[in-house]
C-alpha cells in the first residue's frame, strides 16, 4: 500500500493534463510581458487543475475504494494528496525558468528534506501508515501555500484569467501533456 499510494499519487497529476503547463514555464519566462502574463495564468491553471482533480477524486471515492480496495481513509488523504502533488512543484519550476536556479533548488531540496523528515518521524514516532500518509500530504500542502506565496510575492503568481492568453498556453500545454500521459501508460502500465 505504501508503495502504490506513492506511485499513484505521482502518476495520477499526469492525466490532468497539467504537465504541459508546468513544462511550459521555461518557454514562457523568455517571452519578456507576454511571457509574464503566461506564467501567471500557468499558476492559475495549475492550481484549479490541482483543486479540480482533488474536487473529481473526492465524488468518486466511493468507486476509487472499491476499484483499490483500500480503506475509505486512505483513499480521503489520497484526494487530498493530490492537490499538493500536482502545485507544489510550481514555485520551483518558475524560480528556475526565470534564472532563480538557487533559489528554486534550494527550495525544493529544503522542502523535500523537510517532507521527508517529517515522514520518518512520524513513522518512528506512530507506526501508523496513514499517519505517514497525513504527514506526506500536510509537508505537499505547505509546499504548496508557502511556493505560491513565495511567487505571488515575486510577481509570478497571479489570478486573473484572460481567455486569449489561456488558449496560448492551452495550445501549448495539450500535446506535451498529452506526451507525458502517453509515456506514463507505457512505462508504468505494469
Amino acid at each position: 500500500l505504501f508503495k502504490i499510494f506513492f506511485l499513484y499519487i505521482t502518476i495520477f497529476p499526469a492525466f490532468s493534463f497539467m504537465t504541459g503547463v508546468l513544462s511550459g514555464l521555461s518557454y514562457w519566462a523568455g517571452q519578456d510581458k507576454k511571457g509574464v502574463v503566461a506564467v501567471r495564468m500557468s499558476s492559475l491553471l495549475t492550481l484549479v487543475s490541482a483543486l479540480f482533480l482533488f474536487v473529481m477524486t473526492w465524488i468518486f471515492r466511493t468507486q476509487i475504494t472499491t476499484f483499490l480496495g483500500w480503506e475509505p481513509h486512505y483513499v480521503s488523504i489520497f484526494c487530498l494528496g493530490l492537490l499538493g502533488s500536482m502545485a507544489s512543484s510550481f514555485y520551483e519550476e518558475i524560480a528556475i525558468a526565470t534564472g532563480k536556479i538557487w533559489t528554486g533548488a534550494l527550495f525544493s531540496s529544503g522542502m523535500d528534506l523537510a517532507r521527508t523528515a517529517s515522514v520518518l518521524v512520524t513513522a518512528l514516532l506512530t507506526h501508523s501508515l496513514y499517519a505517514i500518509f497525513v504527514a506526506y500530504v500536510a509537508t505537499q500542502s505547505f509546499k504548496t501555500l508557502v511556493g505560491y506565496i513565495l511567487g505571488w510575492r515575486q510577481g509570478m503568481v497571479g489570478f486573473k484569467w484572460d481567455t486569449q492568453v489561456f488558449r496560448a498556453v492551452w495550445k501549448y500545454a495539450f500535446p506535451v501533456s498529452i506526451a507525458w500521459g502517453f509515456g506514463i501508460l507505457v512505462s508504468y502500465s505494469d
